[in-house]
């Protein structure tokens, strides 16, 4: 299964969910700009070629990787926080 609603930041480049009311911070500053994006769809399952572990961050909207032992730095502050998230995964070419 997929979800949809991930979007490419024009400025930072990375990926932010984009179906919430707020975009979500940048770390290019401000808020992410989805201007020319396509609507990108994450899978949610685990297959053999496919890298699971990478969560939305509900603080920053970005996507990250949960498998360290760390969550990374937020561009709100902290750590990324990812409850609420699903487990999605990439696939590996």
């Amino acid at each position: 299964m997929a979800q949809s609603n991930w979007r490419w930041c024009n400025k930072c480049q990375g990926m932010s969910f984009g179906g919430n009311p707020t975009m979500g911070l940048c770390p290019a500053g401000g808020v992410h700009d989805h201007s020319g994006s396509g609507d990108y769809n994450l899978d949610d399952g685990v297959g053999s070629q496919l890298q699971d572990n990478w969560r939305w961050c509900n603080k920053c909207q970005g996507l990250f990787y949960a498998g360290n032992p760390t969550s990374g730095t937020c561009p709100t502050g902290g750590g990324h926080n990812y409850s609420g998230s699903g487990n999605y995964s990439l696939t590996i070419f």
